[in-house]
């Protein structure tokens, strides 16, 4: 297809092969003498349309790749989203049945997928009902990460930790609550004393004597 220049031949006319009807220029350029105008075929751009072209061709070669990209995070999205949705519901229709080691299962693959407080919590509620104190603290972790300033994980750990009478996990599981919540607004007062109380508490009997948490 020709595309037509109105504009004079200029210039060019220094370089060029002349035939009968027309003048072929050497940057690729057909002048026409019974038009009186310069012709451009695509196919006979030359070295110097080509360069005209490049930038286009490398902005369309660029949008396709941005488009592919986007079609592929997209899909990518929603082939996760339909995953954690089936293990959702293999998870709860396994728990319904009071199958909760698959159950449990289930669920922690779809937290690996989307991270959810609520979720974790409902794992370490599992693991307490199936007595896996190992499980239920990993859960609470977990919760943890979804929610740093929520209190509630944190001191459910600590009571686990009194449970299983540790007293080293205990303490420096404490004292990283004491910095976790340090700028926290949502620790009450009594949840403040309770930590440096028990901070006190382990530090003057760790050393000394076996620890029995009944006394506190």
């Amino acid at each position: 297809i020709r595309v037509i220049l109105l504009c004079d031949l200029g210039d060019r006319s220094a370089d060029f092969q002349e035939s009968e009807n027309e003048i072929h220029l050497t940057d690729g350029a057909v002048y026409s003498r019974r038009s009186d105008r310069i012709l451009y075929s695509f196919d006979e751009f030359g070295v110097n349309g080509m360069k005209r072209l490049l930038p286009l061709v490398i902005l369309m070669v660029m949008g396709a790749m941005l488009m592919i990209s986007w079609s592929n995070i997209s899909n990518a999205k929603t082939e996760e989203t339909e995953k954690y949705n089936t293990l959702m519901q293999q998870a709860e229709a396994f728990e319904e049945k009071k199958i909760y080691i698959d159950a449990v299962s289930k669920y922690e693959a779809a937290l690996k997928l989307k991270p959810e407080y609520s979720l974790a919590k409902h794992v370490a509620e599992l693991y307490q009902s199936l007595n896996n104190s190992g499980g239920y603290i990993k859960a609470l972790e977990t919760a943890i990460s979804c929610d740093p300033t929520n209190p509630e994980p944190y001191f459910q750990i600590i009571e686990q930790y009194k449970k299983a009478e540790s007293a080293a996990k205990l303490y420096h599981f404490v004292k990283r609550t004491e910095s976790a919540l340090a700028e926290s607004d949502r620790i009450t007062p009594e949840q403040t004393q309770e930590i440096e109380e028990l901070l006190k508490f382990l530090l003057s009997r760790i050393t000394v004597h076996p620890v029995s948490f009944d006394e506190f």
